[in-house]
């Protein structure tokens, strides 16, 4: 499709049960519980990378963070929360770097 969705289940039902579907207006990659939040790695259009926090009561992205812009053909690989923080793993020429946030 061209548009991206985030679904909501309840995988303590049996078979799991579908309980809602969030549709979003922008492409989610990783995501992560951070403080009890739903956060997602969202790249946009042009390249830029965000880590955003999500609102799936009300399907909009309600707090955002720009990412350092990475050198081409390099990428973010994971999103993990920690503590106070969320941290993410990142291609960086032909090792890893690891970016943190306290949002």
């Amino acid at each position: 499709t061209d548009q991206s969705e985030l679904l909501e289940i309840n995988s303590d039902a049996n078979p799991n049960q579908l309980i809602a579907t969030h549709p979003l207006d922008f492409w989610i990659d990783k995501l992560a519980i951070h403080q009890g939040k739903l956060w997602g790695l969202v790249t946009l259009s042009f390249g830029q990378n965000q880590i955003v926090e999500l609102d799936t009561m009300n399907d909009k992205i309600t707090r955002s963070y720009v990412l350092p812009a990475l050198d081409e053909g390099d990428n973010y690989r994971g999103l993990t929360s920690l503590g106070s923080k969320l941290y993410l793993l990142a291609d960086y020429g032909n090792s890893y770097a690891i970016y943190s946030v306290a949002p």
